[in-house]
């Protein structure tokens, strides 16, 4: 059992009553005194009122002490994995932050093969969590088919542009200023 004062389940009032029936069979208890426990165990809301009527009998002190060990064994194996999971993740941060670093260091350079990633991973995520939501709700007409014919469209567009090499990062606007070398309008500054 868990905590003293917290509330019993079904599973655990059922077990109660199963241990007074074993110490019934076992001549512990007699057929009144069966009755009355398992009427109390029954209406126990807390493990207090269940232990109390299982602590006169025998086995009921040994396996308090068992469940001890075994709850103190988890909590240790537990408190274990979150320490590793918690330098895992430390470094697993840090290496992120040296990465972004080194980009940031780089300039940012991104090349084309990382946005095409970057997109297709995207399109791909907004598309499966739509369907999911369809799914979700019951599977009826299949609404998910407008988001993937837009998205379908947007990242189609792309993927041409980038397999024939055109630049999609600039409008043809700035396109145009950047061939003539960063021309285009200047404003005039305050005196």
């Amino acid at each position: 059992m868990a905590a003293p004062h917290q509330r019993a389940s079904d599973a655990e009032r059922d077990a109660a009553v199963g241990q007074l029936r074993a110490a019934a069979v076992q001549g512990r208890l007699d057929h009144d005194e069966l009755e009355e426990r398992v009427a109390a165990a029954l209406r126990a809301r807390t493990h207090v009122e269940l232990g109390a009527l299982l602590d006169d009998l025998p086995g009921s002190a040994q396996r308090r002490d068992v469940k001890q060990q075994v709850n103190a064994a988890v909590f240790a194996q537990v408190g274990q994995d979150v320490a590793t999971r918690l330098e895992m993740k430390q470094q697993m941060n840090a290496a992120v932050a040296a990465r972004v670093s080194s980009e940031v260091a780089a300039g940012l350079d991104m090349s084309r093969e990382t946005v095409l990633r970057r997109k297709t991973a995207r399109f791909v995520r907004l598309n499966l969590i739509l369907i999911a939501v369809w799914a979700a709700t019951g599977a009826g007409a299949f609404w998910p088919v407008w988001a993937l014919l837009v998205t379908g469209i947007l990242y189609g567009s792309y993927v041409i542009r980038y397999a024939f090499g055109v630049d999609g990062g600039f409008s043809r606007r700035e396109s145009d200023r950047h061939d003539r070398g960063g021309g285009g309008r200047r404003r005039a500054r305050p005196r």
